[in-house]
């Protein structure tokens, strides 16, 4: 499997999780104080940096440290597109250019939020493995 279709497999995953998390946030609470409910969004961005975690821990024990790592690569700027598309269906009455910095950040820091954990957990994965192959069979 390329590089591409591993990275849109995963993609797909942390996407339809992160889109089902949203809806669910929506669906259960309601917006009628206008508060900003940090807690929500701590939780979203916690889970998303765990799920990349496992992932890139599996990825580094299964696939060549450089795989995962491209795989990664590809992924988490797909996540964090994803995780700012609830922005372009939300009224918020910010002109276009504030529209396009909310949107340029958020992409940035989910990216940041997925690439990091993935790699870095990849990279124990990959040790692991490495260490492993590497120890003689005591049978």
């Amino acid at each position: 499997m390329t590089i591409l279709k591993k990275a849109a497999v995963r993609w797909v995953i942390l996407g339809l999780g992160f889109v089902a998390y949203w809806l669910l946030v929506r669906l259960l609470l309601s917006d009628e104080q206008g508060d900003a409910n940090i807690g929500i969004g701590l939780l979203a961005f916690g889970l998303l940096l765990v799920a990349a975690g496992i992932g890139g821990l599996v990825d580094g024990l299964r696939l060549p440290l450089g795989q995962a790592v491209a795989t990664w690569c590809c992924t988490a700027p797909a996540v964090g597109l994803t995780a700012a598309a609830p922005l372009l269906f939300e009224e918020t009455g910010l002109d276009l250019a504030v529209l396009l910095a909310d949107l340029a950040g958020i992409v940035v820091f989910v990216s940041a939020l997925v690439a990091f954990p993935a790699i870095a957990s990849a990279a124990i994965g990959s040790a692991v493995a490495s260490s492993r192959a590497q120890r003689p069979s005591t049978s």
